[in-house]
């Protein structure tokens, strides 16, 4: 048994789903990095199989790309120099969770690791949780 990730979809059945569930960066500590997209085809949706190597990696999940992150940041920098209108849209945008926040986690991988997540969304909100993991 080789290790990989399995990101599995789960379907919302939701009116705006669109199978669009965010992305997957692994990060080893030989500063290899990968990152993969986690689009679903909606109405026959395979799992997505990440191959790892063996060794220690941070395995982080993201709701958005690294660039819509960034320009997340410069957006609520303006905001938040527009004094009490530009701390309302921060918080409105935040109460939506649309921060795109990190979760992440570093792992040892060894020839039996296999980290099983399930992905879904709403068309809006994004969200992955883990279903097992075997060492």
């Amino acid at each position: 048994m080789k290790p990989e990730i399995v990101i599995e979809y789960e379907r919302s059945g939701a009116i705006f789903e669109d199978g669009k569930c965010g992305f997957l960066d692994v990060e080893y500590e030989n500063g290899k990095k990968e990152t993969k997209k986690l689009n679903f085809k909606k109405k026959s949706p395979q799992a997505i199989v990440v191959p790892l190597q063996c060794g220690t990696c941070r395995i982080t999940y993201r709701t958005k790309s690294s660039f819509m992150m960034a320009a997340n940041s410069v957006m609520k920098a303006i905001n938040e120099n527009n004094g009490a209108l530009g701390a309302a849209a921060n918080a409105i945008y935040e109460a939506g969770g649309m921060d795109g926040k990190f979760d992440s986690v570093v792992v040892n991988v060894t020839e039996n690791f296999r980290l099983v997540l399930s992905c879904t969304t709403d068309g809006i909100s994004k969200s992955c949780r883990v279903l097992s993991c075997e060492q």
